[in-house]
């Protein structure tokens, strides 16, 4: 089963996977990114990094906090 969010113009998507779970999250263009469980939150995932993928700062905030926010 799939789950969606909507936060803010974006559209979050949980992806569950046998050892954790990540978050891929879209806008109206499409992609933005893939947030993974990190030390403070999640942030983005290391094959984004590595495409030279940038997003900023304060939406992968804003969507962490909403993540870690629902499982309260």
């Amino acid at each position: 089963m799939e789950t969606t969010w909507q936060v803010g113009k974006y559209l979050v998507k949980e992806v569950l996977l046998e050892r954790a779970v990540n978050y891929e999250v879209f806008d109206a263009e499409g992609y933005v990114c893939r947030l993974v469980p990190g030390y403070e939150g999640f942030e983005l995932s290391k094959m984004d990094v590595g495409l030279g993928l940038t997003v900023d700062d304060h939406v992968v905030a804003m969507i962490s906090n909403f993540i870690l926010a629902k499982d309260n």
